[in-house]
């Protein structure tokens, strides 16, 4: 009994850690993992302006890897001007109902997931 006591409170302490969002520079992010440490782009209502999305972001003196764009990252944003999108971030092909957008500046040629 103890023992299923104490892997509920691990799974939980675990769940609820992953679960934290944060801001870096204007831009909303969800931590994915710890191990290794990477995000996600999160939900920005109402951006208004220019995304530059980095590769990686800190957060508590901890730098953290963009692997993708969140769903809805930037959902309703009509002030979002341009966005800028590092190769080593995934986009989904839901990231493209941004019929508002002006730019979005890609190094390469990018597959969408």
């Amino acid at each position: 009994m103890i023992k299923k006591i104490i892997f509920l409170a691990f799974t939980f302490l675990n769940i609820s850690a992953v679960a934290q969002t944060f801001t870096y520079n204007g831009i909303n992010y969800n931590i994915l993992d710890f191990f290794p440490p990477k995000v996600e782009v999160g939900t920005n209502p109402n951006f208004v302006g220019v995304a530059n999305i980095p590769a990686t972001v800190m957060f508590n003196n901890q730098s953290y890897q963009v692997t993708r764009l969140g769903y809805n990252a930037f959902r309703n944003c009509s002030g979002l001007t341009s966005i800028t999108i590092p190769d080593s971030v995934i986009i989904s092909k839901s990231f493209f109902c941004l019929h508002w957008i002006n730019i979005v500046y890609f190094s390469k040629f990018r597959k969408l997931y």
